[in-house]
């Protein structure tokens, strides 16, 4: 690897971080992209994880991609990734809504894994995703579970409207595979409707 500079000092100081990286055991003249290497560890998290997992770790990959897919690895450094975060915490491209912690929590952990990757590969020796701090103001996504009153309602819902047709014929089918025969030919229970 050939270093430049427009004084011998500045020559001199590139060969020494050159030389200090070498003997940290860092590949130098590797000028992989950001997407190259996150291409490698979705390649690699292919055999290890479930499909589902898989298209969770791509997607949250592609927030990372889009802005820092061609640039070098070696050269991505913390704000970098920090305001990748931070525009995320603003506005989700898919939504047009500030996204949660839970994304943002997501996307970052995603980071550390594909550095971490690239860490054991020696193409980096620092991983710069460690650094990154999801926002405070970031709205956390909050779920409740429904009351006994807001049950019955969905419920009540689903047999008043065309759906109630349509769980009939499925418990039917599903009473026939259980080998008791059809409503029908049950008499008694056909006309209490159960």
């Amino acid at each position: 690897k050939t270093v430049y500079g427009k004084t011998q000092k500045e020559v001199d100081i590139k060969a020494a971080e050159l030389r200090e990286m070498l003997g940290r055991g860092v590949d130098v003249l590797s000028d992989d992209s950001f997407a190259f290497w996150t291409g490698k560890f979705l390649d690699s998290k292919r055999q290890e994880v479930s499909s589902s997992q898989y298209r969770f770790y791509a997607a949250k990959a592609e927030y990372l991609t889009v802005s820092l897919g061609t640039q070098e690895i070696r050269k991505i450094r913390p704000y970098q990734l920090q305001d990748i975060i931070n525009a995320l915490a603003s506005c989700n491209p898919h939504t047009g809504k500030p996204s949660s912690k839970k994304t943002l929590n997501d996307v970052k952990a995603v980071a550390r894994q594909i550095f971490a990757y690239a860490l054991c590969n020696a193409v980096v020796d620092v991983n710069p995703a460690e650094y990154i701090k999801i926002p405070t103001l970031a709205p956390q996504s909050k779920r409740r579970a429904l009351s006994e009153e807001e049950q019955q309602n969905r419920i009540e819902q689903v047999f008043d409207s065309h759906l109630s047709v349509y769980a009939k014929h499925l418990n039917e089918q599903a009473n026939i595979l259980a080998g008791k025969t059809a409503l029908i030919d049950r008499g008694l229970e056909g006309i209490l409707g159960r």
